[in-house]
């Protein structure tokens, strides 16, 4: 379906090199942020974009615990 096109160069390609630090960046363009949304599969581009957020936060609890 729509959805897989998630997992294309075309989705992905511009996420690269974004600031880890600010994960702000990472929503889709339909909820004011950067990540273009795939059209028809705003669900499945949103989900990629919190999963983002939700990794960043999870390894930034795991660098801190660390330390």
């Amino acid at each position: 379906g729509l959805g897989s096109k998630v997992k294309t160069p075309a989705f992905l390609t511009p996420l690269a090199g974004k600031p880890a630090r600010e994960p702000r960046w990472a929503k889709v363009d339909k909820d004011g942020g950067e990540i273009q949304s795939i059209t028809g599969a705003t669900i499945s581009s949103r989900a990629v974009a919190r999963s983002i957020v939700a990794g960043y936060e999870q390894l930034k609890k795991q660098l801190n615990s660390q330390q």
